[in-house]
């Protein structure tokens, strides 16, 4: 009797590489990181501060209410950054019984009691890469595939985040099952309702994928038949129903059903007002700021707030725990919303140069951003420095190299009229260039490139070919 030899596939094989790389790349900074350093008087910790230490921080602070017998939903602060990593940073302290502090009066963190939480971080990330593959393997040539998986495992613009405490290695994750979930699909109710849940799930991690759904819908209307046009409202059920579930968590701690963070809110202003108006302005608006909380009695407690907070009012009272009524707190976010869009269009020659700069410089990719963020105290006290410029060189080099690649992968793709493929990563790529561009931050870019990564890999593949047929073939 003969048994039939299942070949190995090689790119699962790749791809399990890759996850044992990451193990690597997360040991390294622990080790070298996971201690605390010194700046001028003060102490900190180089992975945990900025926006993952407020992330790791609040999941603390749910942890230990949750520890105290207070329903799940009356835990948390009002909603100024995303829903997602502090419940998950929760999740993860809950289970492990760990606790980021040694105590809530000193609040030093405790070392040495991260080390799953990053290695669930990478596995999370490695498991939606073969997820992500299992699927296209079907649609995509197999030497397109490895180039995929090569660029979406080892590219160390996105590599770099798997062994940090940022925010984006598990967005990466939620869009690559997306991706799988949106390529996949055949157009079933319950298809169109899952990725409606991903949909929310994406949002609810980052704050600027919250209309993505409007790519998605459009890609599908025209891509799927008319008479399936009635199933693709499971998108909006999947996604209403988790967005919900955050709306429901903030009512019934605040009395006030909302869904979009503080930050979307108040960030506008942070990033464009300083840059399209003068100082003397801004000392008026922070004045008409402070009457209007005077006008509508918003209790705000001064006395706590460093000068730092003082001279970035209105936005720091949105961000910082200054105001106890949080029906108070969103009402001044959505003041500053408004006096923002006002400003903006008030000066509409200045506000599109900013925007048009910050736009060019977002794309600028920057593989070295973990690298030089676990050894100053904020990026603040990096740019500037002969390291930080230094490094542009070589990025600008890089960047060039990635996007000429792509370009050819995306001629390649008009040639072979693969209509769905490039309709999902244009409308993709797009979208997210669009609502990050104006931020200026180059991070904030990196979501692109798991889109880029099937222009990238189609260019790649033209490159090995042309190369093979050039060179190898005459040995």
């Amino acid at each position: 009797m003969q048994f039939s030899k299942k070949k190995i596939d090689y790119i699962i094989i790749f791809i399990i590489f890759y996850f044992c790389l990451s193990i690597i790349s997360y040991k390294y900074n622990l080790s070298n990181f996971d201690k605390f350093k010194q700046e001028g008087i003060d102490f900190y910790h180089p992975m945990i501060k900025g926006d993952a230490l407020r992330h790791l921080q609040h999941g603390a602070e749910i942890k230990r209410d949750l520890d105290e017998g207070i329903n799940y939903f009356k835990t948390g602060r009002s909603l100024f950054s995303e829903y997602i990593p502090a419940r998950l940073a929760t999740g993860y302290y809950y289970f492990f019984d760990y606790d980021l502090y040694n105590n809530w009066d000193e609040k030093k963190i405790n070392l040495g009691i991260h080390s799953y939480y990053l290695l669930i971080q990478c596995v999370i990330y490695y498991f939606a890469l073969l997820c992500l593959y299992l699927v296209i393997s079907k649609e995509i040539p197999k030497k397109i595939c490895f180039f995929i998986t090569l660029f979406l495992g080892l590219e160390p613009t996105i590599f770099q985040y798997h062994g940090t405490f940022w925010s984006e290695s598990i967005f990466f994750s939620l869009q690559l099952f997306l991706l799988a979930l949106v390529i996949k699909n055949k157009t079933s109710s319950l298809g169109f309702f899952w990725i409606g849940v991903f949909l929310s799930l994406l949002s609810l991690q980052r704050s600027p994928a919250i209309f993505y759904i409007i790519p998605i819908i459009v890609y599908f209307l025209t891509t799927v038949r008319k008479e399936n046009y009635a199933k693709i409202l499971f998108i909006l059920v999947g996604y209403t129903l988790i967005t919900s579930f955050t709306g429901y968590h903030n009512y019934v701690r605040s009395g006030l059903f909302y869904i979009v963070p503080n930050e979307a809110r108040a960030n506008l202003y942070l990033y464009f007002v300083p840059n399209i108006i003068s100082k003397e302005e801004i000392e008026n608006e922070k004045k008409l700021s402070l009457s209007w909380i005077k006008k509508n009695k918003i209790k705000v407690d001064y006395e706590r707030m460093n000068e730092s907070d003082k001279k970035h009012i209105p936005n720091s009272l949105c961000e910082r725990d200054w105001i106890k009524i949080e029906k108070d707190v969103v009402k001044l976010c959505n003041y500053i919303r408004s006096r923002t869009k006002k400003i903006m269009f008030d000066h509409p020659i200045l506000t599109l140069k900013h925007i048009l700069y910050k736009s060019f410089h977002t794309p600028l990719l920057n593989p070295f951003h973990i690298y030089s963020d676990n050894r100053y105290v904020s990026g603040e006290s990096y740019y500037g420095t002969p390291t930080h410029e230094k490094l542009i060189p070589y990025r600008i080099f890089y960047s060039s190299i990635i996007y000429f690649i792509s370009l050819l992968g995306l001629f390649k793709l008009f040639k072979e009229k693969n209509k769905k493929i490039l309709t999902l990563m244009i409308l993709s790529i797009v979208y997210f260039f669009v609502v990050i561009s104006w931020h200026g931050n180059t991070r904030y870019f990196v979501p692109v490139l798991i889109y880029l990564s099937f222009f990238f890999s189609y260019g790649a593949g033209f490159v090995f070919d042309y190369l093979n047929k050039k060179f190898f073939k005459k040995l």
